[in-house]
């Protein structure tokens, strides 16, 4: 078992969130590799943070920035005519992620630390086989299928891997929302509004157990922000397709470090 890394905010640190929430949310809003799977990777896989700090922090950054990428996705066209029709699908989507999220963040919220940090790179590997699976339908025309067990299994599935790692619940809408037969660039522009009611359910969690350390949710959140208008115009299919595959290898790399530390003992 490993502990996590002691949060303690100094001026380096302030520094390193606030740059992980531009990052981070430039690639979500523009190639949904995912804003909180982005910073779970840097701060919990590389640094070694609590991924419980990290999905509280980046749950709150993307609540609070949600409405401003979406307005500009709406501005820019971005939203097609029939994402909006598939709304009543999306919202069963937001239903069955907001009732995982909810009640695997209160038992995360319990959980020794140790087992939390030791099961990261588990989970981190089985989404990165997921993705690798579901990756091709990028770059194809949207074949609908049944809605509402991919709706239901999907959101559970994001809702979960939010509330556990942090990350990963942009990556699965997507690929849920291809399964539907959307088109991609709508599929990406409109999943801020799809996050948001159980986003706002794993920041409170986590900020009622003592999980959350606000200023490093604040510079997350303030990073996210002053990314929001660039990642609106650089929306596009192919940038999309690359930033997942870029995405699921760095998962993949990052997970079978933290299983050799794990190992190694400490």
């Amino acid at each position: 078992m490993t502990a996590p890394v002691k949060l303690v905010m100094t001026s380096d640190s302030v520094t390193l969130w606030l740059v992980t929430g531009f990052a981070a949310a430039l690639l979500d809003y523009s190639f949904a590799a995912g804003f909180g799977l982005v910073a779970s990777l840097v701060l919990c896989g590389v640094l070694g943070y609590d991924p419980r700090s990290v999905a509280g922090a980046a749950a709150l950054a993307q609540v609070v920035s949600a409405l401003p990428v979406l307005a500009m996705h709406h501005r820019l066209g971005n939203i097609s005519a029939k994402t909006i029709e598939a709304m009543r699908v999306l919202a069963l989507f937001a239903s069955a992620s907001l009732i995982a999220a909810l009640g695997l963040s209160t038992i995360a919220a319990k959980l020794p630390s140790s087992v939390v940090v030791s099961s990261y790179s588990v989970l981190l590997l089985a989404l990165a086989t997921m993705l690798y699976m579901g990756i091709h339908s990028y770059g194809e025309d949207p074949q609908p299928t049944s809605t509402g067990w991919v709706a239901a299994f999907y959101g559970a599935l994001a809702g979960a891997y939010k509330a556990l790692i942090g990350g990963g619940y942009s990556a699965v809408v997507v690929l849920a929302q291809r399964r539907l037969g959307l088109d991609l660039r709508s599929a990406i522009a409109v999943t801020p509004l799809v996050k948001l009611p159980a986003f706002v359910l794993v920041a409170l969690v986590y900020t009622l157990s003592g999980h959350l350390d606000l200023l490093a949710a604040l510079m997350l959140t303030l990073g996210a922000l002053v990314a929001t208008p660039l990642a609106a115009h650089l929306l596009r299919r192919t940038q999309a397709v690359l930033a997942q595959k870029a995405l699921t290898a760095t998962m993949v790399i990052v997970a079978l470090i933290k299983i050799a530390q794990v190992l190694a003992g400490p």
